[in-house]
């Protein structure tokens, strides 16, 4: 998902925010490991009962396996980054460090795609855009990078 913000009048930067796609929210992620919850633990008392002594244990071992995988797989989708462009200075930021992954002038800074791979590249320092973002996205994104490209280089 790209979300982009107008330059601000203050520092007249844009900004880009790009995040991977959650069709949860956390409520519903609470209710599907609910729902697996109430659908294995009573086939797994069930096998237990008919003499099948160890499906209680794997039916714990499975739901903690896999609802653990989902709780993390919801968390990765938390992270994000800030491709902020202004006529001076083009940085990229990413969530949770907030800290600059890459920072030039965007007169230098060059767009490139390899493998349908998005790059932003100055001199010998290169930074991955949108690695979490579909092919499509990806060159939407690729559109919004190169006119904010054209937006920072262009005279005041």
């Amino acid at each position: 998902m790209i979300e982009q913000y107008a330059p601000a009048a203050d520092s007249g930067e844009a900004r880009l925010v790009v995040r991977p796609n959650r069709s949860l929210d956390p409520r519903q992620l609470r209710w599907i490991s609910l729902g697996l919850v109430v659908l294995v633990v009573p086939v797994a008392v069930y096998s237990g009962w008919q003499g099948n002594v160890f499906a209680p244990a794997f039916a714990v071992l499975e739901l903690i396996a896999v609802i653990g995988c989902m709780h993390w797989v919801w968390r990765q989708g938390q992270r994000l980054e800030v491709i902020a462009v202004a006529r001076n200075r083009l940085s990229v930021r990413r969530l949770p460090e907030m800290a600059d992954q890459f920072a030039a002038h965007p007169a230098w800074v060059r767009l490139d795609v390899e493998a349908g791979r998005l790059w932003l590249r100055s001199g010998r320092r290169k930074q991955e855009i949108g690695e979490c973002l579909s092919e499509h996205e990806r060159r939407t994104l690729a559109e919004r990078m190169a006119e904010l490209l054209r937006w920072a280089s262009r005279p005041a």
